[in-house]
């Protein structure tokens, strides 16, 4: 597995994790359903995978600046924006559009309405108390659109404190990825005393930048890598791994289980051990070790590169499918509906997103040629 395959697993896994957490949601506002314990795995991570979106797009952020593609000049700079804004902004905009007239056409739109379905900035209610939940997959969106737009000043920044470091290595990263970790960590640490924490730690620019500005970091780091044998970077990889996996299931609803301490451990300490981890696997497997010559390993590498690129919309669509499932879904049994919600809310969401993916890359392709 290299680099890019890690990157792409772990969009799968993300995906993954939003969606069962928001079926148990879902299937909650609309027919009551009281999940099991044992479904609690699946419940809460789907923080997890904002989490690692955040930390996977500050690594691509990266890329696109010390991969190459786009200069620290100005017309690099609008350049990377204007791409943003295709590969981004536009396919955003499509969903919320066809949202507001195929699924909330009793919805009122306002001037308010119209800079939030511009701006992304759409948390699924209005001023009004009007819900609609399928707009508000747009939040993460903005977040990280305005985390894009602040890419080069993060660039401008951290070339400054290469220029002042005479031979710096991969410590220097090291250190600057601690601060990052701390100040993450300090902030969510007043939030917990001060403020709300989903408006003011999990959907907030401040909560979210530490987790993207580490993953520009991890990017950084591959240039100066240390030089470390390859058995061992294969050991550090497994271990590696087994850590994230095992943070990924260590995310379940804690605060039922041990209230209130669980709940105070998911929402403030796990941030920073997502950050700590994850960026930990993508510097690891940026060194080069060779080819996989496991088959199964190739076939699950194979099957999670065909699902990633329909990741995205899948993301945006889910929700609005599953609760257009879950109301027109009729049975006896509570535990029959929830999980036919489920698997039907999985074939109609991929086969949305493969149309939409496909009318998304025909606009971008289009807009992109006449640039």
């Amino acid at each position: 597995m290299n680099n890019s395959s890690c990157i792409n697993v772990l969009k799968v896994i993300a995906t993954a994790m939003v969606f069962f957490c928001h079926s148990n949601i879902v299937c909650q506002e609309t027919f009551n359903y009281e999940v099991h314990d044992w479904y609690r795995l699946f419940v809460t991570p789907a923080w997890g995978g904002v989490w690692i979106f955040l930390i996977i797009s500050g690594y691509l952020a990266a890329f696109s600046f010390y991969g190459g593609k786009y200069d620290l000049t100005l017309g690099g700079v609008i350049n990377y924006y204007k791409g943003r804004i295709v590969k981004i902004l536009i396919p955003t905009w499509v969903f919320i559009t066809l949202e507001l007239f195929l699924i909330y056409q009793n919805k009122m739109i306002g001037l308010g309405e119209v800079v939030s379905i511009l701006t992304c900035a759409n948390y699924g209610w209005d001023s009004d108390g009007i819900s609609c939940p399928g707009v508000g997959a747009s939040w993460y969106v903005f977040f990280v659109m305005c985390l894009y737009i602040l890419t080069p000043l993060f660039i401008v920044l951290l070339n400054r404190l290469e220029s002042l470091i005479k031979d710096y290595d991969f410590r220097f990263y090291l250190v600057i990825l601690g601060a990052v970790v701390f100040l993450g960590a300090f902030y969510r640490i007043v939030t917990f005393f001060y403020l709300d924490w989903y408006r003011w730690t999990y959907a907030n620019l401040l909560g979210c930048m530490d987790l993207f500005v580490a993953g520009l970091i991890s990017f950084r780091m591959n240039h100066c890598l240390p030089n470390i044998s390859i058995k061992l970077i294969k050991k550090l990889r497994y271990c590696a791994t087994l850590l994230c996996s095992f943070l990924i299931v260590a995310c379940l609803d804690f605060g039922s289980f041990f209230p209130p301490y669980g709940t105070l451990l998911y929402m403030y300490i796990w941030p920073s051990a997502y950050l700590i981890l994850f960026c930990s696997l993508l510097v690891l497997f940026a060194y080069k070790t060779g080819i996989v010559k496991s088959s199964f390993s190739n076939k699950i590498l194979g099957f999670t590169n065909i699902l990633v690129p329909y990741s995205f919309a899948f993301y945006l669509w889910h929700s609005s499918v599953l609760m257009y499932v879950a109301n027109h879904v009729k049975l006896v049994n509570d535990d029959s509906r929830f999980l036919v919600t489920i698997l039907v809310g999985i074939l109609v969401t991929s086969y949305i997103s493969i149309l939409m993916t496909k009318m998304n890359n025909g606009i971008i392709s289009s807009l992109l040629k006449s640039r």
